[in-house]
């Protein structure tokens, strides 16, 4: 495995390589930016500059953010977050004359518009993002009705993301010299020949710690559009059949729907109770064997977790890779949207 680091601006001018740290860990993340930190010599620290991209796999670019240096030590810190992060740069501006940006398609299409006329191709070419390149259309994830405006990009992708099952990512196309934004689908690798399974069975699965968290969990919506008093259109929204002390109803106010928007205030109303799911999670270090990171599994891949006689079928959404003394995986299976940094 190739663990040097290699330094690029967001020219993709090389700066430099780092093959010599003391610690290097950084978290992959299906549907949100998440951190990275580096340590080492004060003797990298003219390379090691705000704004300047890091990785050791152009699949995996990170941007630095923050550099403390420690003379003392002799010692540099460089933190930030993946490159996708830059995309809470810009904020989702409705067209002129309207209210709010809608869109209408498969999720991937949705997600893709947004990009494209807020960091890609705006109206106000100050808005583009230098090199940002948007990948092909595979049409990937339910069709939706999407309306959002005065949104942080990289939120609003997170919560479409959510609500039906797809990632994204932002990668570096060296020879081209491009980032290139896509959308993710992970595999189910929950039967057939390729099933992957983390257990005890298979001592490829320790320090396990889980959570099950309730304290924002909804099940039903009361969503209400325009009108007045009993001209007031409301719909009522399952995300399942909980009744009694189990059910947990939340109210939304959707005045900026139009009643004649088919299907807008279920869409709302799903999307929001997405947003408020029970998050049941399970943190824990994986070792490489039998089945092998980014070759049997990856980042989003629906996994099979056994523990004492239960089995869940859970999702990837986190995998940190730690470089220090050994190659390190820690991964978070289940639904962690506790917050987008």
């Amino acid at each position: 495995m190739d663990t040097v680091i290699r330094v690029i601006d967001n020219n993709f001018n090389f700066k430099g390589m780092i093959d010599n740290y003391s610690s290097f860990y950084f978290v992959r993340s299906y549907f949100l930016a998440k951190e990275f930190q580096l340590i080492c010599s004060c003797k990298y620290k003219d390379i090691l500059k705000d704004g300047n991209i890091i990785f050791i796999d152009p699949k995996k670019p990170l941007i630095i953010e923050d550099v403390i240096v420690d003379e003392n030590k002799g010692e540099i810190t460089a933190k930030g977050r993946d490159l996708k992060s830059i995309l809470d740069r810009r904020v989702i501006t409705p067209p002129n004359g309207q209210g709010y940006d809608s869109f209408k398609g498969n999720a991937e299409d949705v997600i893709k518009h947004y990009v494209l006329t807020n960091a890609v191709n705006p109206v106000d070419s100050k808005r583009k993002i230098d090199r940002l390149v948007i990948a092909p259309n595979l049409n990937r994830g339910s069709n939706i009705n999407w309306k959002s405006r005065y949104k942080y990009l990289n939120k609003e992708i997170s919560d479409i993301c959510g609500t039906t099952g797809l990632g994204w990512q932002i990668t570096l196309d060296l020879d081209n010299k491009n980032f290139i934004f896509d959308v993710i689908e992970g595999k189910d690798l929950t039967a057939g020949v390729n099933k992957v399974l983390f257990g005890e069975d298979f001592n490829n699965i320790t320090d396990v710690t889980s959570s099950k968290i309730t304290s924002n969990y909804k099940t039903m919506a009361i969503i209400a559009g325009q009108g007045e008093d009993i001209n007031r259109k409301v719909e009522q929204v399952f995300l399942n059949d909980s009744e009694g002390l189990e059910r947990r109803e939340m109210f939304l106010d959707a005045r900026d729907i139009e009643n004649t928007e088919d299907n807008k205030l279920t869409d709302r109303a799903i999307a929001k109770l997405k947003e408020n799911s029970l998050i049941n999670n399970v943190e824990s270090t994986v070792l490489n064997k039998p089945f092998v990171y980014e070759k049997d599994w990856n980042l989003g891949d629906i996994v099979i977790r056994k523990i004492d006689n239960t089995f869940e079928n859970l999702r990837v959404t986190e995998v940190t890779e730690v470089y220090e003394n050994n190659f390190k995986i820690d991964l978070t299976l289940g639904e962690d949207r506790k917050s987008v940094v």
